[in-house]
């Protein structure tokens, strides 16, 4: 498990608008530490994701996600969070220190990390395989495509030998445990009669790579023409094949080293295509891995860049891929993302065109690649029973669209149909909003509004505790005396248990190393994790709250006090109420003139009608 001081060190060091910026969302300025942008969780046209650069923490208020940025990687990057936390500590060139596995969590992250350092072990063996005496074979078949070395090195491509142990360990015995690994990780495979043997052979192999650069899995392409032609990993704990992109941490890694901005993406259909678009120059070119394209996939590219390219062979199964990927990308497109469909000549896949006529004209296709629109139009024309019959065309237009967010991509559809099919717009729109049942609209997320939070003076005290927890380290003395009151006098003060466990966490941490953020994270995972991320998102400034920002520390001891002098009130009046109905005892008489003496102190007189109007603090 990584301590929990370094992930607030790595918090503390890390902006989360950088983060995010990198990210690709617009944030916008809006205050002097405030940002805001249309939220990446859910499709909406008015911004409603807010971003606070002094607190560290994010906040959407239409679908109510919220955290900090170890939070953020978690939900759009789809990590773990020790990959999270991890990922963030590279970018700050800070090692994550390793502790001792226990706890069987923590030993199964153990167990990722051995099977990351087994597929590199894998990879450099082929590798190694490839580039000696045993892989001549296979460098032939590399270099007669094409593939010079400097592209090999690059993918660290392979060679499996045509063998049936290779990567099995020598010794059965003392490597039972890599053995059970291999197994795991697909790279073995075992008979119906217990016989262990290599998963590929005789197969040059290509290494997938996750977003940090690590191997997660394999796909193997035959010398000669053997079926499968192409036979990929199975899939396993660390490789989730919907879930990632071939060729992506190569793209992301050239700009970066040149200093560039994604300005778009390709997807194709295969390894050889990426690998040999690359080599050419085409250094933006992605591919699914033996699936047709998925959402997860396509909101990974459009985390990377907001033009994308589907580039496809010409002839009916390119079309069908390429058909797919609109229909499955409608749902999740915002008007800040730009597609195309550029399809070769049927002879033609992306490896071939580009090998034969080279990157510029393979760039001249991509330049004439067809528009969203354009596309949407041409197929539902060419593949309806009648092409003459405008009523089909609207119906199968018009079920596509229910399934888009509220756009002004939309707006412009529904115009283009209105057109196309001589049909009023109006009474198309009439007819979009009837399709869009509650169960296939994946639209705008509205839930509804929280009712307005009651700022008691202990959630008003630990909201400037999350939010302020260096002016608790400064005055950590004075508040936990004014705690200990409170708590002597009445411990059962609803929220006072939550308050005093924060202060006692914050005055232990570091002062470098505590903000809103690390407070965040310390509470995931447990039962007040959405109510601390509520209190952290509060705005200071609100009507509600009304602080002086030059003036926490003096807010801090004054709330506390008002609660302290409260109960001193309510303690009073009830006992006031009790002699009305029988004599007070010595001890409660005593009692009594101890709590007014303390009220009269604070507000210069004593309140002791219940319902009389309490002086303002």
């Amino acid at each position: 498990m990584i301590p929990h001081e370094f992930v607030s060190e790595v918090i503390a060091r890390t902006d989360i608008v950088d983060v995010l910026t990198e990210h690709n969302i617009q944030l916008k300025q809006a205050g002097r530490a405030e940002f805001k942008a249309c939220c990446p969780f859910h499709s909406e046209k008015t911004p409603s994701f807010y971003v606070s650069r002094d607190k560290q923490v994010y906040n959407c208020f239409g679908c109510k996600a919220k955290g900090n940025v170890v939070k953020f990687l978690q939900e759009y990057d789809k990590l773990s969070f020790t990959d999270a936390v991890e990922t963030l500590a590279e970018r700050l060139n800070m090692e994550v220190p390793k502790n001792n596995f226990s706890k069987d969590k923590n030993r199964e992250t153990a167990s990722y990390r051995t099977y990351y350092e087994v597929m590199k072990e894998c990879a450099d063996r082929y590798h190694q395989v490839l580039t000696g005496s045993s892989g001549t074979a296979a460098m032939e078949y590399l270099t007669n495509r094409g593939i010079t070395p400097e592209t090999i090195e690059r993918f660290n491509i392979g060679y499996a030998p045509d063998q049936w142990n290779f990567l099995q360990p020598r010794n059965e015995n003392s490597d039972r445990t890599k053995t059970e690994q291999l197994l795991e990780l697909g790279m073995l495979k075992k008979s119906m009669d217990n016989h262990i043997y290599d998963m590929f052979r005789h197969r040059v192999m290509i290494p997938i790579i996750d977003r940090r650069g690590r191997v997660i899995a394999f796909g193997g392409r035959v010398l000669n023409n053997d079926q499968p032609k192409y036979l990929n990993s199975p899939e396993m704990a660390i490789f989730h094949k919907g879930n990632e992109l071939f060729g992506l941490y190569q793209a992301i890694e050239w700009h970066k080293n040149n200093r560039l901005e994604i300005s778009k993406l390709i997807i194709v259909e295969g390894y050889m295509d990426v690998v040999a678009l690359t080599q050419y120059g085409v250094n933006y070119a992605v591919a699914s891995l033996g699936t047709s394209t998925t959402v997860d996939q396509l909101q990974l590219i459009f985390r990377n860049t907001k033009r994308l390219i589907c580039c496809y062979d010409g002839d009916a199964a390119g079309h069908k891929a390429a058909w797919h990927a609109l229909t499955i990308m409608l749902p999740i497109l915002s008007d800040s993302v730009d597609v195309g469909f550029a399809f070769l000549p049927p002879e033609h896949d992306p490896d071939s065109f580009v090998r034969e006529n080279g990157r510029e004209k393979f760039e001249e296709y991509l330049d004439k690649a067809m528009t969203l629109e354009q596309y949407l139009f041409s197929y539902l024309s060419t593949h309806q029973a009648n092409r003459n019959n405008t009523a089909e065309l609207a119906d199968n237009a018009l079920s596509l669209l229910a399934s888009m967010p509220d756009t002004v991509r939309l707006e412009s559809l529904l115009t283009k149909l209105s057109t196309k099919v001589l049909m009023d717009r109006e009474k198309l729109l009439v007819q979009l909003k009837r399709r869009r049942t509650y169960s296939q609209r994946p639209v705008e997320i509205r839930q509804e509004e929280d009712p307005p939070l009651e700022i008691t003076p202990v959630r008003r005290m630990l909201i400037l505790a999350i939010q302020y927890p260096s002016c608790v380290q400064a005055n950590g003395k004075a508040i936990v005396d004014l705690i200990n009151q409170i708590i002597d006098l009445n411990k059962d003060i609803k929220g006072l248990d939550v308050l005093a466990k924060l202060i006692n966490f914050i005055l232990k941490r570091d002062s470098g190393r505590i903000s809103a953020a690390s407070i965040v994270e310390a509470y995931a995972g447990t039962p007040l994790e959405k109510w601390i991320g509520k209190l952290a998102g509060i705005e200071l400034y609100s009507r509600a709250m009304n602080i002086d920002l030059n003036n926490v520390s003096k807010d801090m001891i004054s709330t506390l006090t008002r609660i302290l002098v409260d109960d001193h009130q309510t303690r009073a009046i009830s006992l006031r109420q009790l002699s009305m109905e029988r004599k007070l005892t010595d001890e409660e008489l005593l009692e009594l003139t101890e709590h007014i003496r303390f009220v009269k102190k604070y507000y210069g007189k004593p309140i002791l009608d219940a319902d009389a109007e309490k002086p303002k603090v």
